[in-house]
């Protein structure tokens, strides 16, 4: 099986949809799309997203200067442009990237045949998880991604053709994948 997400289409004509949310621990979340009205057979999306959150619990390692426990930094950034030069015809390019840096809840130690578990990893030992904390490191997690994809989608009476190719680059902590 296959699960296909699909994205509205830009609709060729102007529009603004604005949402914004604040609330305690830092809590901002803010989404924006702008359709940009068709021109030559070209209709264009752009959608912006962030959304962030203080630390509910903070992190006392390093005179508080680590990474709190439940931080949370989140942005995404998308550009669609749809190209429809005759009814039977549609080229949609869409270009897409995404920041995420966050810190989980409070990880407790569990000690097991070999090491420790803390945040999911083995750990040699119990000071290697508290250097991680210390230094500001522990349990944090960074990922970058982005991307594009094009679909033309072509139909000649009752027949039709529909290609997509993409492309996706992500780098999660120092690793690409």
């Amino acid at each position: 099986g296959a699960v296909n997400v699909v994205s509205v289409k830009p609709s060729g004509e102007a529009g603004v949809d604005f949402n914004f949310l604040g609330g305690s621990y830092g809590t901002t979340n803010f989404k924006a799309v702008v359709d940009v009205p068709e021109m030559a057979g070209f209709s264009t999306k752009l959608a912006y997203l962030t959304k962030n959150h203080d630390a509910y619990v903070d992190n006392a390692f390093n005179n508080y200067d680590s990474t709190d426990l439940q931080d949370e930094s989140k942005q995404a950034i998308l550009a669609d442009i749809l190209w429809e030069p005759f009814d039977n015809f549609s080229a949609d390019f869409i270009v897409d990237y995404s920041r995420v840096r966050e810190a989980p809840w409070a990880v407790f130690l569990t000690e097991t045949t070999g090491g420790y578990v803390g945040g999911g990893v083995v750990i040699d030992s119990f000071n290697d998880w508290i250097d991680s904390y210390e230094e500001g490191e522990g349990a944090k997690n960074e990922a970058d991604a982005q991307g594009y994809t094009l679909t033309l989608d072509w139909s000649l009476g009752d027949l039709g053709f529909v290609h997509g190719a993409g492309e996706q680059h992500v780098v999660i902590g120092h690793v690409e994948m």
